[in-house]
């Protein structure tokens, strides 16, 4: 029986190459434990090619909310299916990129333990023309007025999410309307005071690649990268690592 729900939500139009490939790849090449995996939100040929071990919810984008940004709107719209679709099957669901692979073997406790970048959100533009940065700083000020913790959970690595509290945390703040970056939200809520694995260049959970140029470190479990990482190298690597 499968004991993990693993969730990929996917972007057709943010994608650079076959990022959703390698990512659902080093699933089932390195993940040790019992799981079913979902991608949700636009098709993609190879999860169409695959669905004897891959289900696929279709979902489309949800509508532009002015002064929002979309892609985290989209990415509750999508989990909040999830929520309601698998509760009472699973606990929760890991949530994952469709922008990391796992490149090393790993088990579910290496998703499970809390993992943070060691650092508070730092104080940011609410009028960045950058959302995901504006949305860093609206977070950072909507927990501060929470009389929560404002300690950057943001690694893009997988985590883990508990159905109920999900759903919770997206009715209290209107996260269907409003624009958050949920992990942040999430985890200075539910885990208060809880102390953190921290994330650093020396332990061997993820890289994130954030140039071109950047060498690729094969000793860590995930691979991730920003739009400036994903580069001709790094589908070179992936590619050779998948064919083995």
């Amino acid at each position: 029986m499968n004991k993990y729900l693993v969730v990929i939500p996917y972007i057709h139009t943010e994608a650079q190459g076959n990022e959703l490939e390698y990512a659902i790849k080093g699933w089932f090449k390195h993940f040790r434990d019992p799981f079913h995996l979902v991608v949700i939100g636009d098709v993609h040929p190879f999860v169409l090619e695959n669905l004897h071990l891959i289900t696929f919810i279709p979902k489309t984008r949800v509508l532009e909310v002015p002064g929002q940004y979309r892609p985290h709107l989209d990415h509750v719209a999508k989990m909040l299916r999830i929520c309601e679709h698998y509760k009472g099957r699973f606990d929760g669901f890991i949530q994952a990129a469709d922008d990391c692979y796992a490149i090393n073997d790993f088990t579910a406790k290496d998703v499970l333990i809390p993992k943070a970048g060691g650092y508070d959100i730092p104080p940011g533009d609410i009028d960045d023309e950058n959302g995901f940065w504006r949305d860093m700083e609206k977070t950072r000020r909507r927990l501060v007025e929470c009389g929560l913790g404002t300690l950057d959970w943001e690694t893009h690595a997988p985590r883990f999410y508990k159905f109920d509290e999900y759903a919770e945390l997206a009715a209290e703040h209107d996260l269907t309307n409003q624009s958050y970056v949920v992990e942040n939200l999430y985890f200075n809520t539910y885990y208060q005071g809880l102390h953190p694995l921290i994330l650093t260049p020396e332990n061997r959970f993820i890289q994130r690649l954030e140039s071109k140029h950047q060498m690729i470190d094969a000793s860590r479990i995930w691979l991730s990268n920003s739009v400036y990482g994903w580069s001709p190298n790094l589908e070179s690597f992936l590619k050779n690592h998948f064919e083995q």
